[in-house]
This record gives structure tokens, sequence and C-alpha cells, in this order.
């Protein structure tokens, strides 16, 4: 289900297959989206020396692989899981792990067009 917004909505593929839909408004932009990947990596690297780099590239993909085969099988994926999908998956881009042109699909919400003014065809 796509869940527009005012300006429009930020859609996730993954294996050609549409796994999410973030809407877009005045204050929720891309760059908010953007900076939730940030701050994920940011967030770990604190919070869990543990896990490096790698670690954290092996844990995002293990997650979205898992919400993959959620969405393959049918099956139904929680609120608070389609928020962690979102900032793994931005933050896989920003490791450059994911390619944005292949994954992401900003639609900017479409305005109907005026066929009829006055009662005349334009």
């Amino acid at each position: 289900m796509i869940k527009q917004g005012s300006n429009g909505s930020v859609n996730i593929f993954y294996k050609d297959l549409f796994i999410a839909s973030y809407p877009l408004t005045k204050n929720i932009t891309y760059d908010y989206y953007c900076k939730l990947g940030q701050q994920l990596i940011l967030d770990t690297m604190k919070n869990c020396p543990e896990l490096n780099i790698k670690n954290q590239i092996y844990t995002y993909l293990y997650f979205i692989n898992l919400m993959y085969r959620r969405k393959t099988d049918g099956k139904s994926i929680w609120k608070s899981n389609y928020e962690l999908l979102c900032a793994t998956t931005f933050a896989l881009i920003k490791l450059d792990i994911l390619n944005i042109d292949d994954n992401i699909l900003i639609m900017p919400r479409k305005r109907p067009k005026r066929c009829f003014e006055n009662n005349n065809y334009l």
C-alpha cells in the first residue's frame, strides 16, 4: 500500500519487489529519511562499539532480507519493522551497499489535470 503525503511518497524496493512506502510532507522530507540512515549508523557505532561497519552491513542486510522473505511469503510486517526498514535501507545506501536508483522511487504528488474549462474543450 502506498502511503501518500501532501508532497508525495518515498517507495522502497528490494530485489525488484515493492517493500514499503513512506509519506512526504512539509515536515517529513526526503532529507529526513536520509538522516535516519545516517543516525542509525552513528548510534550503532556509539552504543555498540563491538559492531564495526562490516558487522553493521551484515546486520542491515539480514534484516532487509528477512523483511523481503516476509513480504514474498505474504506475512504481515509490524509498524516498528517498517520504521527500522526505512532506516536500514537508507543506511545501506549511505554505506554504498545498495544503489539508490535501484531501491528508491520518489513519487511526487500528482495534481489532477483539468479537462474542461468553462464547458469548452482545451
